[in-house]
């Protein structure tokens, strides 16, 4: 078990695939196996063997915590109205998180639905009010709304985030989309 966990934490994500397999052939099976090899085979771009894994431990322990990490891996492979489907779900069912708006507001903004996306993104910053990914959501379903000023105000508290934590990249991102809103 140890030997899997330190493989997901370094990343070292075929190993953890092999360490998994062998403690499946000696235990029943395991939902929170299969949950985690899930995550292996994700970081792997193995987005089939990641569902499967999920399905079957959805199975074995219908959970939140397995439905919502379905949600996220239907996010990640553009299944968008299947995640918010998903999310949906599992706000009506459990004590609300700032993630799960994050997730659901992001499925809705791809789906253009972005009346939809904000509504949960203020929900997510009620939560979590330095939360990056909802105040960027929000500047950016702003932007397509054409409401310029108000998606700059967030987009600069998102950049001011990204900087403080040293995502420059995402920081220089913002700065070019801000840049572009200008110019419109």
């Amino acid at each position: 078990r140890r030997q899997r966990q330190m493989c997901i934490r370094d990343r070292q994500y075929t190993q953890a695939i092999a360490a998994f397999a062998k403690a499946e052939k000696l235990q029943p099976p395991n939902p929170m196996l299969m949950a985690n090899r899930s995550v292996a085979y994700q970081s792997l771009g193995n987005m089939a063997a990641a569902r499967a894994d999920l399905l079957a431990a959805i199975s074995l322990q219908p959970n939140l915590s397995n439905y919502f990490n379905l949600a996220v891996l239907e996010r990640l492979n553009a299944n968008y109205a299947s995640c918010y489907k998903l999310l949906s779900e599992i706000i009506g069912k459990s004590q609300p998180y700032a993630n799960l708006f994050v997730q659901r507001g992001l499925c809705a903004a791809q789906l253009n639905q972005h009346d939809a996306a904000i509504a949960d993104m203020l929900k997510a910053l009620k939560l979590e009010e330095n939360n990056v990914e909802a105040m960027q959501q929000i500047g950016l379903s702003l932007a397509s709304k054409n409401q310029k000023d108000s998606a700059k105000q967030y987009l600069l508290k998102a950049s001011s985030l990204r900087l403080a934590n040293g995502q420059i990249e995402e920081y220089k991102k913002l700065l070019a989309i801000i840049s572009s809103l200008d110019k419109r």
